[in-house]
């Protein structure tokens, strides 16, 4: 994850990510209590939608269909020590439960043990 310097997607979504971006960048992503391996993911918190917003593809290109899920949904956010500290697990109040998982723990923020990590923060 890294700090804001969006603008697409926007032709066919409607999406302006060009303002409002807390954070961005490229995250795996795995469906709680699935036996699937991980997937690439991109992923866009913003501000002015007041929603994350993640798809197949990287910062230009968007495979398929763009996801939202809203902050306001967000029931519990946690770093985990698994994979040292570059697991994330988002619950959101429907009880769906999403894995997330960063290249390495400074994506995330910092070690679990120490403080409330950066990418946690932008969700608060």
């Amino acid at each position: 994850m890294q700090a804001p310097t969006s603008a697409p997607p926007k032709p066919s979504t409607g999406l302006d990510f060009s303002q409002g971006v807390i954070i961005e960048g490229e995250l795996k992503k795995k469906r709680a209590n699935l036996v699937v391996r991980w997937r690439k993911k991109y992923f866009v918190l913003s501000r002015n939608y007041g929603a994350m917003f993640f798809w197949t593809g990287g910062k230009n290109s968007v495979e398929g269909v763009i996801k939202k899920v809203r902050f306001d949904t967000f029931l519990s956010l946690k770093q985990l020590e698994k994979y040292g500290g570059k697991r994330i697990d988002l619950r959101v109040v429907t009880g769906r439960r999403m894995k997330l998982l960063a290249n390495s723990p400074e994506e995330v923020g910092v070690h679990p043990r120490r403080c409330v990590p950066p990418l946690l923060l932008a969700f608060a």
